[in-house]
């Protein structure tokens, strides 16, 4: 269920692409709705696993009136969703969320918390790095917009959400991590990946190799029993020991089944 907007149905386009199939109903709501049951009634036929609110502080509305008619899929959410109204609203407890990771460590977080006595949001950090970059398009590049939009394009930034890369068609790329709401407080969200001991293995590809490869960095992580790993997004960590090994060549082994010659690779 999203809001109205064009970040509602922008949100929700990426989400059926990227998920094709499993996407059982949809409902879109004005920003000046404060009754979802007509919408909600209409999800609940459907009998999802999990309800996805693109919304912002009226999420604690939409998931207590979700509830209500017997809705009991798992909630997902955006960063809009943290707010503090959003915590005196139980039927959201458990709701898991993607938020920057930001790099605290940044000049950008200490300066503004010593000027307004509270860290900056996820929306302060990238309102800070939009306005850096454009001011340093507009400084080396023309005033046209077209060419601000050139600069852009293939460029990499490091700034308060860490490195923030800009692909070919000028969208940003940056560390995301996952939250969730639990006991009334916005918590890392835990899974099997956390607090473990393991070995990372991985490998960076340059940026000639995106046809074959993954270009940049390509992580896996084993915990040390052996018992789970996977692919790696972030990380943070103490005591590790690093080894590098420089390649100037690799081999590729392709399956010749007749499945993986028949299906489709293209994008």
């Amino acid at each position: 269920i999203n809001m109205n907007n064009d970040y509602g149905r922008a949100w929700f386009s990426i989400l059926k692409t990227s998920l094709p199939g499993t996407v059982v109903s949809s409902e879109s709501y004005e920003l000046n709705q404060t009754n979802y049951t007509s919408q909600l009634t209409k999800i609940r036929e459907a009998r999802p696993d999990l309800l996805v609110l693109l919304s912002s502080a009226e999420g604690a509305s939409i998931a207590r009136q979700a509830r209500e008619l017997g809705i009991n899929a798992s909630l997902a959410s955006t960063r809009p969703i943290e707010g503090p109204d959003i915590l005196k609203e139980p039927a959201v407890n458990g709701l898991v969320y993607s938020y920057p990771s930001n790099n605290t460590k940044f000049p950008f977080f200490a300066r503004y918390a010593k000027k307004y006595n509270q860290p900056p949001t996820a929306f302060g950090a990238e309102a800070y790095d939009a306005i850096v970059t454009l001011a340093s398009a507009a400084q080396n590049s023309s005033d046209r917009i077209d060419d601000i939009y050139r600069w852009y394009l293939d460029r990499e930034y490091t700034g308060a959400l860490g490195k923030v890369s800009f692909d070919g068609s000028g969208n940003a790329h940056y560390p995301v991590i996952l939250k969730q709401i639990r006991d009334g407080k916005f918590v890392y969200f835990e899974t099997g990946g956390h607090n473990q001991t393991g070995t990372v293995v991985g490998f960076w590809c340059p940026d000639y190799m995106k046809t074959l490869n993954l270009q940049g960095n390509h992580l896996h992580f084993i915990n040390s029993a052996r018992s789970d790993g996977g692919h790696l997004l972030d990380l943070r960590a103490d005591n590790i020991s690093i080894r590098l090994d420089r390649l100037s060549e690799f081999k590729m082994d392709l399956p010749t089944s007749g499945d993986f010659c028949n299906t489709s690779l293209a994008g």
